[in-house]
C-alpha cells in the first residue's frame, strides 16, 4: 500500500465530485481496488466507462476490478475494447493474455503475448508466455507456424502471391485459415522481421479481406517502419556540415510531414476494407 498517497485520492474524490464526467475516475477506481474496497472501485469504474467509453484506460481499470471479483470473461470484454481503442497499449495486451489463461483459452493468449512482444520486445514476462504456449499450442497445427528457427517464406501457405484462396467448406476452416496467416505473422514479428511479417499480412488481406487483426498488424508495423525512417533520417548528419539545432528541428518536421502523408495514404488505401 505504499504506492496510495491518501491526500492524491482526496484529490481524485473532489476533482470526480465536480466533474462525474472526469477520467481521473480510473487512477481513483485503481486506488480503491489497491486498498480492498473493490466494490466502491466497481461502482466509480462502471460509471466513469459509461460517460468515458473511449477511454482505454478507463476500461483497463475496470477490467482489473472484474479480474479482481473473478468475472474473467467481463475483464476480457473491457480489455479487447481497451486493445481495439488503444492497439499499442502494453498493459492492454499483457491483461489480456493473462484473463485469456485463465479462461483456457492458449490460443488466443498466444496471441495476446506476441502483441506484447511486438511493442516490447525484451518483456521478460511475455517471452516465457511466449516460450510455453507455443509448446502447448504447436501441436494443433499441420505445418510449423510456432517453430521460430525455419520459419517458412512468405507464399508458402500453399498459394500464390495475389491469388486469393478458395472459399473453404465451414467458418470453422475459415477461422483455422486465418489463424495460420496471423500466427505465423506474429513469429516473424517476435523475431523483428517485419518485411517478412508484411508480407504475410498482405497476403492474408488478399485471402481475407480487411479482417481487424490483419489491419491492427499492418498499420502497427508500417507506424514502426515510420518512426525507424524518422529517426534514421534525423540523426543522420549532411555530409559537409553539422546541421544548427534550429536546422534540425525543421528538417524532423519536413521529415514527419512526409511520413504522415505518406502513411496516411495508405491507411486510406485500407479503410474501405475494414468492418464497421
Amino acid at each position: 500500500m505504499q504506492d496510495i498517497q491518501p491526500e492524491l485520492i482526496e484529490k481524485f474524490q473532489i476533482l470526480l465530485q465536480n466533474d462525474p464526467k472526469s477520467q481521473v475516475f480510473a487512477p481513483l477506481s485503481e486506488a480503491y481496488r489497491k486498498m480492498g474496497l473493490v466494490e466502491e472501485a466497481f461502482r466509480i469504474a462502471t460509471r466513469g466507462v459509461q460517460f468515458n467509453p473511449q477511454f482505454g484506460g478507463g476500461r483497463i481499470a475496470l477490467a482489473k476490478i472484474f479480474l479482481e471479483r473473478d468475472n474473467v470473461p467481463g475483464a476480457i470484454d473491457e480489455l479487447v475494447k481497451a486493445a481495439d481503442l488503444s492497439p499499442d497499449n502494453i498493459l492492454a495486451h499483457s491483461l489480456l493474455g493473462q484473463a485469456y489463461l485463465k479462461s483456457q483459452r492458449p490460443k488466443d493468449a498466444l496471441r495476446s503475448f506476441k502483441m506484447v512482444l511486438f511493442l516490447a520486445p525484451q518483456n521478460e514476462k511475455a517471452l516465457k508466455a511466449v516460450s510455453k504456449l507455443e509448446a502447448l499450442t504447436a501441436d494443433e497445427y499441420d505445418d510449423d507456424l510456432f517453430e521460430m528457427k525455419q520459419l517458412p517464406q512468405v507464399g508458402t501457405l500453399g498459394v500464390e502471391k495475389g491469388t486469393p484462396i478458395k472459399p473453404l467448406a465451414t467458418d470453422e476452416k475459415l477461422s483455422s485459415e486465418l489463424d495460420r496467416f496471423i500466427s505465423l505473422s506474429d513469429a516473424y514479428i517476435v523475431r523483428n522481421d517485419m518485411e517478412r511479417a508484411l508480407g504475410v499480412l498482405k497476403e492474408g488481406e488478399t485471402a481475407f479481406g480487411g479482417h481487424p487483426e490483419i489491419v491492427k498488424r499492418m498499420k502497427l508495423i508500417n507506424q514502426r517502419n515510420l518512426d525507424k525512417d524518422v529517426a534514421e533520417e534525423v540523426t543522420a548528419p549532411p555530409p559537409n556540415r553539422a546541421l544548427s539545432a534550429m536546422e534540425r528541428k525543421i528538417a524532423m518536421l519536413q521529415i514527419l510531414l512526409k511520413q504522415v502523408r505518406e502513411y496516411s495514404q495508405f491507411t486510406d488505401g485500407h479503410s474501405s476494407t475494414i468492418p464497421k
